[in-house]
């Protein structure tokens, strides 16, 4: 009987003191999870951006400047 109400005494204890150590584990491993909630959403607003542009901005040709259309001029005389 004694032995028993020892064990369970000590393993409230191991309980208690493991308890303790949560809250401090917990925020560590938010603290590490922030950078990388950061970058994915990084990552996330970088791939919605691009893809958005390549579907609403249509790739056009860029208009010729005049030294261009100098040129084409001279070399085709």
């Amino acid at each position: 009987m004694t032995t028993t109400i020892l064990s369970v005494i000590s393993s409230i204890v191991l309980v208690l003191g493991a308890a303790t150590c949560l809250p401090r584990a917990a925020a560590h491993l938010i603290r590490a999870c922030v950078p990388l909630a950061t970058a994915i959403t990084e990552l996330r607003t970088a791939i919605t951006n691009n893809s958005t542009q390549d579907i609403s901005h249509p790739k056009a040709e860029l208009p010729h400047l005049p030294d261009q259309q100098l040129d084409t001029k001279r070399s085709s005389t």
